[in-house]
């Protein structure tokens, strides 16, 4: 599932975590230990690149958000509308990064730069996520859920300016793309892909233990096939 995240040219996945890290300059890479990755995790973030087939006929390249925050303790602190909001700001700043990603593989459709619109999906008893993409914009589509129970929330005209407004107003100052530290093990894996499918293919054969090791940063010993 992780290298499918890295891999998949139809979505972007940001995990939400509160920030552990301390003396950290802006641009620095970002090093946490593997409990305070763990312990840090409050929800994700996610994007969809999808196609939808309008009542018109014609074909709309959509962008659906989906927000999740994991624990109830976590919520009314503010930290969803921070997440999206930054999330937000990434994906309009890199939309054009994005949609190349996702032409580089085969498609029915003729490549554009801009997505159509932004849209989310939220049943119809969730009325606090639902004020909350209103609160940033969002408007539904129809004035009583689908079929299955959901209200679909657009937003057609999403830029970076209006993002910046709206962190201001929330007083989210705003954020900086910063390195993630890796371990050398996790550097080789990324410069040297093949090894990593290797390597995942051994752990298979690995009691649980030895996995533990190597996922901490162990060697990864010879096993017999």
């Amino acid at each position: 599932m992780q290298r499918s995240w890295r891999n998949d040219k139809d979505k972007l996945t940001f995990i939400s975590c509160q920030s552990t890290a301390s003396g950290n300059l802006i641009g620095d890479p970002l090093q946490q230990t593997q409990d305070e990755e763990i312990t840090s995790m409050i929800g994700d973030v996610n994007l969809f690149v999808l196609t939808n087939e309008e009542e018109s006929g014609n074909v709309s390249l959509v962008g659906e958000f989906e927000l999740m925050i994991g624990d109830k303790s976590n919520t009314r602190r503010g930290l969803g509308r921070a997440a999206i909001l930054v999330f937000m700001a990434f994906v309009v700043k890199h939309e054009e990064e994005i949609l190349e990603e996702y032409f580089s593989a085969p498609r029915e459709m003729t490549m554009v730069h801009r997505f159509d619109y932004y849209r989310v999906k939220i049943g119809e008893t969730n009325t606090k996520s639902i004020g909350l993409f209103e609160s940033l914009g969002f408007e539904k589509t129809e004035s009583f859920p689908n079929f299955f129970g959901e209200y679909e929330l657009r937003h057609s005209h999403l830029t970076a300016e209006e993002v910046d407004r709206m962190m201001g107003e929330r007083g989210i100052e705003g954020y900086a793309e910063v390195a993630y530290g890796m371990g050398d093990s996790e550097v080789r894996a990324a410069n040297e892909p093949w090894r990593e499918q290797e390597e995942d293919d051994n752990l298979e054969n690995m009691p649980l233990q030895q996995v533990r090791e190597v996922r901490n940063g162990d060697s990864l010993p010879d096993v017999e096939k």
